[in-house]
């Protein structure tokens, strides 16, 4: 299996220190498994690897995500009758194939069935038209694999031939993974190859008796996971796992469910010869497999993804370190938790490094079944995604690549309509190239987020393979197009806005314009436009003749009413920048914001003025008077403040709670009025806004009615009229409907 750390990798193409190491691993004689035979028939212990796979076929009853469900394309004559016989005698053969799940006293074992014969049932689609025929084929080969496997009842394994036409058949096979794994398929196809071989030509088996039942193994597996060079492999797995993020916060379309489903599908692409070939060549410069590179290339892409220098990632081995099992049907297969770092911002060659080094330790310590390091390392347990990794990588060779195959055709994969993990990227070497296919969380993913997942892959593939000396930071995951698509997304449409006015100026021309026209609306009645603005020209002129101007930031402590308007446009007019102040404050904080703006005076409500005057600085009510309208026609002061003078400074709790102030210009609050109008059009009839105050917050929630919004220009935004609704701190839109607004 190329998935091994030195498949593809001839041992003079290995550094010194690497060969001397496959030396010593090939010289070093592997563990006996003891008796060949169970000493006794009957219930036998599950494996680690069934084990796991019998509480998940528990917990989620009717699942269908650890079925294999491979495809055998037959063609030519076809001896139908020799090809039952062939598959019968594979299950005779194998008593994994005949093996059922029962409790006995609450512990789980394997009960294996006498071989009782098996039949091949045969549907006959060949009468059918061309499309009608292979759309009934992939709708059975779908429902084959939508059939759930009944582990007390069996059977775990099961076959339907088509008949698609002359010479065409398809096979459809399906076994649950506790009783089999990738290795058993391939172990499955020889025999079949050979069996069928010698049935057709009226022949017996030529194949010896296995020497090995997988229940012997579980057994043996039992018996030998404890002890000195047990603990010896499990204290290398939790220090290398040490301080592992225990999720992989990969960016989601949705929320992750409370409870995994499953469901999953798979997008597919391919990397050219060329790309492989440079793979290979870097494999063996950092003496490498290709593996281990496309595992760095893999991590580099989740760690962007993820925002981390941690990944870690699951890989499949064989499980079969021992010479007797490489020819028995079972789940022999382990995982394997592979963490590489990504700190520092190396080379890519040095990223291979790392992989390299992590893989090959791994491999040496392979035989802690996965299922123990979990229950050793008590990660906490989640039904939402799978202990100590989400993510799973693998490589494999496709069929006549790297060696002679019997002739017989390959299994091919189903359609994926499910995912045991949030994502695994399984790539297979070809003559043509590196086919990859993603299979995705469908619950968390979309087709397309996935699709440009694997994009970026081959991006970011192809990059390292052409120069594997870049920096990890200098890889570009983003197309030319694919960029620009982003940023556009962030900077939106180019607009060229007039912001040479500030924001009170716009308030003094809509009051030239339409004096009488409702500016605030409150619960006490309303304030014309003249009466706003001519109650700011005066408050404006008196904080001029007090010294405050240009640079200057006046504290404003009021409760919600159009008093508050007034101050602002005051202060603006005045040159000078306002700050909010929440009257439910502690007295400590506004304090401390006070002496931070060192103020020369503070503009107060007449409702909390005492209040005010406690904080030790001069104290100027604010108020509005019947004869504020005539204000209007005397001139309005000049503060010269220009849009990148400040407007108003908003105080926050800050990270470290000490309060700290986040400043607005007069144009950034200009440009915020020119986007509403693009947006949402200037008022015709009304644009609501609900002043509220939370932790001084002057123009919190914005409650739009967009049937009410007509022209788009700057000077339109200013003509509606600001409601101040009292209940809308507490729920914004029963006030909004329970409040009566007065047409403009």
């Amino acid at each position: 299996m190329s998935s091994h750390p030195t498949a593809g990798a001839r041992p003079a193409e290995l550094s010194p220190a690497k060969r001397a190491l496959l030396e010593a691993m090939l010289a070093e004689p592997r563990a006996a498994l003891g008796p060949v035979r169970r000493a006794h028939a009957g219930d036998v212990p599950l494996s680690f690897a069934q084990e796991r796979l019998y509480f998940l076929d528990r917990m989620q009853r009717g699942g269908t995500a650890y079925g294999i469900h491979p495809l055998l394309p037959l063609k030519g004559a076809i001896d139908e009758a020799a090809l039952e016989r062939a598959l019968g005698e594979v299950v005779r053969r194998h008593e994994a194939l005949r093996t059922t799940f029962r409790e006995v006293d609450g512990v789980p074992a394997q009960v294996v069935a006498p071989f009782a014969g098996f039949a091949l049932p045969v549907a006959d689609l060949s009468g059918l038209g061309a499309a009608e025929r292979d759309a009934e084929a992939k709708r059975r080969a779908a429902d084959e694999a939508a059939r759930p496997f009944d582990l007390a009842a069996g059977p775990l394994f099961r076959g339907t031939l088509l008949r698609l036409g002359a010479g065409e058949r398809l096979l459809l096979l399906g076994m649950h993974h506790i009783v089999a794994d990738g290795w058993s398929l391939e172990v499955l196809r020889r025999e079949l190859a050979t069996l069928y071989a010698a049935y057709a030509a009226g022949g017996e088996s030529p194949l010896p008796e296995p020497a090995l039942q997988y229940a012997d193994f579980a057994v043996w597996q039992r018996a030998a996971m404890r002890g000195p060079a047990l603990d010896r492999q499990l204290a290398w797995w939790k220090a290398h796992l040490a301080g592992a993020p225990e999720l992989l916060a990969l960016p989601t379309d949705r929320p992750r469910p409370a409870v995994r489903t499953q469901r999953g599908s798979a997008v597919a692409a391919v990397l050219g010869a060329g790309v492989s070939a440079r793979l290979d060549a870097l494999a063996r410069d950092e003496g490498a497999t290709p593996f281990m590179v496309l595992l760095a290339a893999f991590q580099l892409l989740l760690g962007r993804y993820a925002a981390t220098d941690d990944v870690v990632v699951g890989t499949p081995v064989a499980g079969r370190a021992h010479r007797e099992t490489e020819g028995v049907i079972g789940c022999f297969v382990n995982t394997l938790a592979l963490r590489t770092g990504l700190r520092g911002d190396p080379a890519f060659r040095e990223l291979v490094r790392r992989a390299r080094d992590v893989t090959l330790a791994a491999y040496d310590h392979q035989e802690v079944p996965f299922e123990r390091l979990v229950a050793e390392l008590r990660p906490e347990r989640s039904l939402a995604h799978s202990p100590l990794f989400q993510v799973m990588f693998t490589l494999d060779d496709a069929p006549g690549h790297g060696g002679t195959q019997p002739p017989w055709p390959a299994f091919h994969a189903g359609e994926k309509r499910t995912a045991k993990f949030d994502l695994t990227l399984a790539c297979t070497r070809g003559a043509d190239g590196l086919a990859t296919v993603l299979e995705y969380d469908t619950d968390l993913f979309d087709a397309d987020t996935a699709g440009r997942m694997l994009a970026h892959f081959g991006r970011l593939v192809e990059q390292v393979a052409a120069s594997p000396g870049l920096r990890l930071a200098a890889v570009e995951l983003l197309g030319g197009a694919e960029r620009e698509r982003v940023l556009a997304w962030g900077r939106g449409a180019e607009r060229a806005y007039a912001l040479e006015r500030c924001v009170h100026q716009l308030v003094e021309a809509q009051a030239a314009r339409t004096p009488r026209a409702v500016a605030v609306v409150h619960e006490g009645g309303q304030v014309t436009y003249a009466e706003l603005n001519g109650g700011a020209n005066r408050l404006a002129r008196e904080l001029l003749g007090r010294g405050v101007g240009r640079g200057a930031f006046v504290p404003i402590l009021a409760r919600r009413g159009p008093h508050v308007a007034v101050a602002m446009l005051a202060v603006m007019k005045a040159g000078a920048a306002f700050v909010p102040l929440d009257a439910g404050w502690p007295e400590a904080r506004l304090r401390g914001v006070q002496a931070a703006l060192r103020a020369p005076l503070l503009l107060a409500g007449e409702d909390v003025v005492d209040r005010a005057q406690a904080l030790g600085v001069p104290v100027l009510p604010v108020r509005i008077g019947r004869g504020d309208a005539a204000e209007v026609a005397a001139s309005n002061p000049e503060s010269g403040a220009g849009p990148e003078d400040p407007v108003y400074a908003i105080y926050t709790s800050g990270s470290t709670g000490v309060p700290k102030a986040a400043v607005v210009a007069h144009g950034g609050l200009a440009n915020r009025f020119q986007w509403m109008t693009d947006c949402f059009g200037a008022p015709s009839a009304a644009l609501r806004l609900t002043m509220v105050d939370h932790g001084g917050r002057i123009d919190g929630a914005l409650l739009y009615r967009s049937e009410l919004f007509g022209a788009a220009t700057i000077d339109g935004m200013i003509g509606g009229y600001l409601a101040l609704l009292q209940a809308a701190a507490a729920d914004p839109d029963r006030a909004m409907t329970e409040f009566p607004l007065p047409a403009i």
